[in-house]
């Protein structure tokens, strides 16, 4: 971790600090000393091009560990004092100042990582059902306030409890950790969000995603699936499985394919879904609003 007043630089984002372009931040990570550079061109640590392109008004540095428990978390990195007479005093409030942050990023660290554990699915470890109930209200809400599309799509494997019948519950776990995986090497990372929405279905939200791409991506994971082997290995005997799902998808485009509300949205996905498996499974069908008015007519006649 790193901290930084350049106001380009996303603060959510994780700051990777590399050797060749701060040699000084390292070194001040690999000795846990206060690192003071009274002249950084003049140092020898970074080559002349890079000092060149730099905008140093006076030239000094100075690189503070922070640490938790002799542990290092990050480096606090100052540079080009605004008075020279006062540069001790500034190191001195420099040292005090890290010596207080460290334990609040430290907490904040660690606290971002049990929020993080508490949204995943242990089995899976995709998100959890309640991670996605509150995802799909945030999505839909910005879809709608911006006119952006949103996609959703519905995963369901197909003959599950025939894997835990017959091969046993650790053969089902295997099933959905290989597809849970292969939903999460499909999606578009950092866009989409993938959770476990409860047994053997999965769910991905799909921003910024139209009617055309949400399908382009159910086949593509529908394929991909059906084309991989899962081993199940037992003290007798290795067996390598195959693996279909069912796929149903539906799509927000406001003022084409509105749907009021994401309970809606999620409700046309699931029916699609439905319709999947009872086409023969395999398959990925697709809901619009319209699609979920026709069935509701259909089952209203069929009672």
């Amino acid at each position: 971790m790193a901290i930084t007043n350049r106001p380009n630089l996303d603060p959510r984002e994780h700051i990777i600090v590399k050797e060749d372009d701060s040699p000084i931040m390292q070194k001040a990570l690999r000795t846990q000393q206060v690192l003071f550079i009274d002249d950084v061109k003049k140092s020898g640590f970074l080559p002349d091009e890079k000092t060149e392109q730099r905008s140093y008004r006076k030239h000094h540095s100075v690189c503070l560990p922070l640490k938790v428990e002799d542990r290092p978390i990050g480096v606090l990195n100052l540079n080009d004092f605004r008075s020279e007479d006062r540069i001790q005093e500034y190191i001195n409030i420099a040292v005090l100042a890290a010596a207080y942050l460290a334990p609040v990023i430290s907490n904040a660290m660690l606290y971002s990582q049990i929020e993080e554990t508490a949204n995943r699915d242990g089995l899976t470890q995709l998100y959890n059902r309640g991670y996605f109930d509150r995802s799909i209200n945030e999505n839909f809400r910005r879809s709608k306030r911006y006119g952006r599309p949103l996609s959703l799509l519905f995963l369901d494997i197909d003959h599950f409890k025939r894997f835990n019948d017959v091969h046993g519950h650790q053969a089902g776990d295997t099933v959905l950790r290989r597809v849970a995986a292969q939903m999460s090497e499909t999606m578009r990372q950092g866009i989409d969000i993938v959770a476990r929405y409860g047994g053997e279905e999965m769910v991905l939200i799909a921003p910024e995603t139209g009617t055309d791409g949400i399908m382009i991506l159910a086949e593509r994971i529908r394929f991909d699936i059906e084309q991989m082997k899962v081993t199940i290995e037992s003290e007798n005997e290795k067996k390598d499985l195959s693996v279909t799902v069912s796929i149903g998808t539906s799509t927000l485009l406001p003022g084409t394919h509105d749907f009021p509300n994401e309970r809606a949205l999620i409700e046309a996905a699931d029916m699609a879904l439905y319709e999947a498996k009872h086409r023969g499974r395999n398959r990925c069908m697709h809901f619009t609003p319209s699609d979920v008015e026709q069935a509701r007519a259909s089952e209203s006649k069929g009672a």
